[in-house]
């Protein structure tokens, strides 16, 4: 009896173990770096960088969608335009030059066109292969998809890009770094899922950027100051919608140049559906993923998006519209030649005044379309309303 006893005791003690177990089970991760526009170098870093966050936290293991290898270049050989007149005979010597390459390569081109065309074809092959992963079958496994400085159309048209979206409804959680915003732009329901599409980017990979952290307590910033320095390349988009997102991240535009009179957001959070996605712009150069700060930036944002974390996911386009009059008076205060400082302290003085910066903000569109004496008489406008 007492044999029987303790053995009991034994299978109910397992039995009441078996759930803590599967609590601290590693989640697993889907991460996504295939590309079908422009390749960021930062890939190779991106992908052990992400791995070795999960393995170092406990938090996550890691499978990938990858880039097959060796893509072939079948770009044709561009032919040089012959001017209407040759100014010299130097200008008339060049274009013989030119043109005597371009024959050249267009031959070579030629003779190899049957090769790069079957290889072409079985690089498409395994790339289909690649992509096949993401069906709704295949992604209930994972409970979150990282999108990694992917760029445009990445699947086909149709119910692969619809199980994406679904898979956050369900309640799970989706990453994306960088050009995830660059990705899908003939997809509406992607664009307004991430909610952005790359429109240009005047903040390149070796332009000191300052940032204002607008949520320091938020999982995801909480390990960056109220303000800080970061060499990165920064998106402008369109089909941004405030007050779908909470904005946790945006450029200041009053320490950074070039300067554009309108508010550029850098990181994100929002429910979707009953899941979380968690969206950084910062992730061009290599140097950043290879930062302790970014990296826990993303580790503490995956933990959020996971929801083992709490932070406010309530939009804040209130934030939005002073960051975006923020951003036109230090533009036109810039162009002006006048000291920044102040009108932005009286315009912060005025972060309630919901009148004011819908002005500001309609007329900042204005501004930008504007130049010269057009463009100096409205910023002189917004100048005057600020001091008020």
């Amino acid at each position: 009896m007492k044999t029987c006893r303790s053995l009991l005791s034994s299978l109910l003690l397992a039995a009441f173990a078996l759930p803590a177990i599967a609590a601290d089970a590693p989640k697993k991760m889907l991460v996504v770096t295939i590309t079908a526009g422009f390749r960021h170098g930062s890939v190779v870093t991106a992908e052990p960088v992400i791995a070795q966050i999960g393995k170092e936290s406990g938090l996550f293991t890691v499978d990938y969608i990858r880039q097959p290898d060796n893509k072939p270049n079948l770009s044709k050989p561009k032919e040089p335009t012959k001017p209407a007149q040759f100014k010299n005979e130097k200008e008339e010597a060049a274009y013989k030059a030119a043109l005597d390459k371009y024959k050249a390569e267009l031959a070579k081109y030629d003779a190899e066109l049957p090769k790069q065309q079957a290889a072409q074809k079985s690089w498409n092959s395994d790339y289909e292969a690649a992509i096949a992963k993401l069906t709704p079958e295949n992604l209930k496994q994972y409970d979150i998809i990282f999108f990694a400085n992917t760029t445009g159309p990445v699947i086909p048209k149709g119910g692969p890009r619809e199980a994406l979206l679904d898979f956050v409804k369900s309640g799970k959680a989706f990453i994306g770094a960088h050009s995830a915003t660059d990705t899908f732009g003939d997809f509406p329901g992607y664009v307004a899922m991430i909610n952005g599409n790359f429109a240009g980017h005047p903040w390149g990979g070796g332009t000191l950027c300052t940032f204002t952290n607008h949520d320091p307590s938020h999982p995801a910033t909480k390990m960056y100051p109220a303000e800080f320095q970061w060499k990165d390349e920064i998106y402008q988009y369109r089909s941004f919608d405030p007050a779908a997102v909470r904005v946790l991240l945006s450029l200041n535009m009053a320490k950074t140049n070039p300067k554009m009179p309108y508010q550029v957001p850098v990181s994100w959070v929002r429910e979707y559906g009953t899941g979380r996605l968690f969206y950084t712009n910062l992730g061009h150069n290599d140097a950043t993923w290879k930062d302790a700060t970014f990296q826990k930036h993303l580790l503490s944002g995956i933990r959020w998006a996971l929801k083992l974390e709490e932070g406010s996911a309530t939009p804040n386009p209130e934030v939005s519209a002073l960051e975006h009059a923020k951003s036109y008076i230090a533009t036109a205060a810039a162009e002006a030649k006048r000291d920044a400082a102040p009108l932005l302290e009286k315009l912060a003085a005025k972060k309630d005044d919901a009148a004011l910066l819908k002005q500001l903000n309609a007329d900042a569109a204005e501004f930008h379309k504007l130049k010269d004496a057009p463009r100096a008489a409205l910023a002189a406008k917004a100048f005057a309303a600020v001091e008020k």
